[in-house]
């Protein structure tokens, strides 16, 4: 799987070129005082070359095995495998060249030079010692992150605390008694009077004031219904006044009726529905109702 995949990277590297690719390098580092190199050429077909031999003064190579190949399209990967000995020191494997021709003249491929420790520690360049270290990172301290996470728990218990006390009924605030046809009616006038509400908060609270209405006189859940439930339950209702249903529709789907509304119909639909609002409450205020068999 490795030559292969070496081999496709040469064979790029070939297509690139346009013509003959060399490459050496060494597989395994000396153990010993023996090393493996290996030389291998991306040759396209018709192309005639001679292969270069290693030769290091104080090394000696050994050709391991056949020489591998493998076709490519119109290219052949060929590699050949040395291994090499010498006694203990630095030494540099050359470049490795080759020279082919062409219709634009002599052209040549080479490889990298290769520098090979056998028993020898690396030699390290002077100029290695000029490098500086680059600043450390500042990291935040451990007890600073502590400190910013109880600071946050309490902004955020903070803010718990005053949405509570918010919410809190004000102990001087006068219960109003009113019977629930006043409170609805009343309600809804101050909605209509509040300047600051959009056409479609308006529909929106005329719908709440309506369902908060039928629970508090009709007995039944309609707060938490939904819309085909209580409609459901007011046809149910046997002595319930004709028209009232409609009307309940009408005002259960207010925020309907206002989001395809234009601008100059939405006070004409504001006052039917005021006139729905009144006509149910008026009608269902005298009277006790129950449910048909």
């Amino acid at each position: 799987m490795m030559f292969w995949l070496l081999s496709v990277f040469w064979m790029t590297m070939a297509w690139a070129n346009d013509g003959v690719s060399v490459e050496a390098w060494v597989s395994n580092p000396p153990e010993r005082g023996v090393g493996t190199l290996v030389i291998q050429m991306d040759i396209p077909e018709g192309f005639d070359v001679q292969w270069p031999e290693p030769v290091v003064e104080g090394l000696r190579f050994t050709e391991t095995g056949e020489p591998q190949t493998e076709r490519f399209g119109t290219s052949s990967l060929v590699r050949r495998t040395f291994r090499f000995s010498g006694s203990a020191g630095h030494y540099e494997i050359p470049s490795l060249s080759v020279t082919w021709n062409t219709d634009d003249g002599a052209q040549t491929a080479e490889s990298k030079s290769i520098f090979v420790d056998i028993e020898k520690d690396p030699i390290r360049s002077e100029a290695l010692s000029d490098i500086s270290e680059p600043d450390p990172i500042w990291v935040f301290p451990t007890w600073l992150k502590w400190v910013g996470g109880v600071l946050g728990l309490m902004l955020i218990l903070g803010g718990l605390l005053v949405r509570w006390i918010r919410r809190l009924p004000d102990s001087e605030e006068v219960v109003d008694s009113s019977p629930p046809d006043v409170v609805a009616i009343r309600a809804w006038e101050a909605v209509r009077a509040n300047q600051g509400l959009s056409e479609f908060d308006k529909a929106v609270e005329v719908s709440r004031i309506f369902r908060q209405y039928t629970e508090d006189v009709l007995g039944f859940a309609a707060t938490a219904w939904t819309t085909r439930e209580i409609l459901d339950r007011l046809m149910a209702m046997k002595h319930l006044q004709q028209g009232n249903v409609p009307r309940a529709k009408r005002l259960l789907r207010a925020t309907d009726r206002i989001k395809f509304a234009d601008a100059s119909a939405a006070e004409e639909l504001f006052d039917d529905l005021d006139a729905d609002l009144r006509g149910f409450v008026g009608s269902t205020r005298p009277a006790q109702w129950g449910e048909r068999e």
